[in-house]
């Protein structure tokens, strides 16, 4: 993690979802340049974090978060800590039953076809 947050230029991630301190939310969405690799290509890591008491369900737009172009774009997602690959399309993603205080960390590639 500290690899993807501290990269290479000292960029840290930035929330994108669920930031505004005066409609305060129990779910953070971060994301961060991951530099390109031979092998990877360019990526955004993202990490959603369940601040609430108890497991919730989170969800967030790949579109909105600045990580795909549109619904239409074809997406990668590599669990940062398993290295399991999942595919899907660049809207909404849902992850159940986060636990209280838990997070989701993934490296997603999208491209637009």
């Amino acid at each position: 993690m500290i690899a993807i947050n501290q990269d290479r230029l000292g960029n840290q991630a930035t929330c994108v979802q669920g930031c505004d301190p005066a409609s305060p939310s129990a779910q953070h969405v971060y994301q961060s340049l991951v530099l390109p690799s031979d092998r990877e290509g360019v990526q955004m890591a993202v990490l959603a974090v369940n601040w609430d008491d108890a497991a919730a369900d989170l969800t967030f737009n790949l579109a909105t978060i600045g990580v795909a172009t549109g619904l239409g774009d074809s997406c990668t997602w590599t669990d940062v800590y398993t290295g399991v690959v999942e595919k899907s399309n660049g809207g909404d993603r849902t992850f159940s039953q986060v636990p209280a205080h838990g997070h989701i960390a993934k490296k997603i590639k999208c491209l637009p076809w």
